[in-house]
């Protein structure tokens, strides 16, 4: 009882703070390893550039929406690569997507194209945001309309089945290994985004200046970027998580108890950590933001345990317990 009010009190006076205390941690240790961009309240102060920012944002289910949203929002002329001309000119004249974020009217400074030619070649930034496993045909197709200097941030998790691949495999892969690349992850879903919602987000790369400029384009009054070099934990966070949640759904839709579900998720983010770390990433930036900090009582419901019928709290407090251990 003692472990689960410490975690309680730890949990509410990271809400207060809006943040994550392994990101906290880390900002005090090594300021320019992971910092906050873009809030009031941070230490680095969100600047306009001082060029013009065309960003580009390919694939356009939900999440893709949601990215091309925030960049609208923040001013930036955002162009959506969508599959089909149907669906462009839906967009263009409605400003609503036929299949995804029902009744949600986006920011008239998206517009949407089929034709990768109109907007990958003068794209400042472009967002990948195709869906891991059809990553490699689509990025295959549009190669050689993206210049080689144009940094990509990739917003896809998972891992490739065909290759065993993580997408910062699959970038380089089709791509080449001579740009600048980025990985977001975190505990953000596509509509609550949209509408606002307060949500804190990680921004991985190996260059912490692209990092940073993403987050600060990226960062508004409800939006709060992280950055950090962890590339591998970040990517690993944001594809193993899933799975817990999935399991843990199942558990809960075939009725087997607080007891299996806590076991289950307890037992597996101690295997994403161990994964974690045998490729080389850190234990905080798992049991950060991208990783079993994501799977709580506000996330599992909403998607990935959609196979059952819900989680309940004490698996949420189990886990926060588990990662102050770590």
């Amino acid at each position: 009882m003692l472990l689960v009010g410490t975690a309680l009190c730890l949990f509410i006076q990271d809400v207060a703070a809006f943040g994550v205390p392994t990101v906290q941690k880390q900002q005090q240790q090594c300021s320019s390893r992971t910092q906050p961009l873009g809030f009031a309240s941070s230490t680095v102060q969100a600047q306009p550039p001082p060029y013009p920012v065309r960003i580009t944002v390919m694939g356009g289910g939900n999440f893709g929406l949601a990215l091309a949203t925030i960049c609208a929002r923040n001013g930036m002329p955002t162009t959506l690569l969508v599959r089909n001309k149907e669906i462009a000119d839906y967009i263009n004249t409605k400003h609503q997507h036929p299949k995804y974020m029902a009744n949600f009217t986006f920011p008239k400074r998206i517009r949407a194209t089929s034709d990768p030619k109109e907007c990958l070649p003068d794209a400042t930034y472009i967002i990948h945001a195709v869906p891991c496993q059809y990553s490699r045909q689509f990025l295959t197709s549009v190669a050689s309309y993206i210049p080689p200097g144009t940094p990509v941030l990739s917003v896809s998790k998972g891992i490739e089945t065909t290759s065993l691949g993580f997408m910062a495999d699959i970038l380089k892969d089709c791509l080449g290994d001579q740009r600048a690349y980025a990985f977001l992850s975190g505990p953000s879903f596509a509509r609550e985004i949209c509408e606002g919602v307060a949500t804190g987000v990680v921004i991985a790369s190996e260059d912490l200046d692209l990092a940073r400029d993403l987050a600060t384009l990226l960062s508004d009054g409800n939006l709060r970027c992280f950055i950090s070099k962890d590339v591998v934990g970040v990517e690993i966070g944001g594809a193993v998580k899933n799975v817990i949640a999935i399991a843990a759904g199942m558990c809960e839709g075939l009725g087997l108890g607080t007891n299996a579900m806590s076991g289950l998720v307890t037992r597996g983010c101690g295997e994403m950590r161990r994964l974690g770390l045998t490729f080389g990433a850190r234990s905080s930036t798992i049991s950060g933001l991208s990783g079993t900090y994501c799977i709580n009582i506000y996330s599992l419901p909403k998607r990935e345990v959609r196979l059952g019928d819900g989680i309940i709290f004490h698996v949420f407090i189990f886990i926060l317990c588990i990662c102050r251990c770590w």
